[in-house]
């Protein structure tokens, strides 16, 4: 997981990219693929755009819903 710090940039790293996933997920529920197509351009790898998503859920602001199908903002 990149964190902001003398090399990396806040944009670049888990909590700027994390604002980014925040961002869709706030307006409406999608699929971790889904999401992904919409911001892919946002992330150097599928990995990075994991790492953001464990940052998430880890800070409690992302969760799956009932069938575990769907990421949700959590207020």
């Amino acid at each position: 997981m990149r964190f902001p710090n003398k090399i990396t940039s806040l944009s670049e790293s888990v909590i700027g990219k994390g604002a980014i996933v925040l961002r869709i997920i706030s307006k409406q529920d999608l699929s971790i693929i889904d999401l992904y197509k919409r911001i892919k351009r946002s992330f150097v790898s599928f990995s990075e755009y994991v790492d953001t998503l464990d940052y998430l859920f880890a800070i409690n602001k992302i969760v799956l819903n009932d069938k575990g199908d769907l990421l949700h903002y959590v207020e």
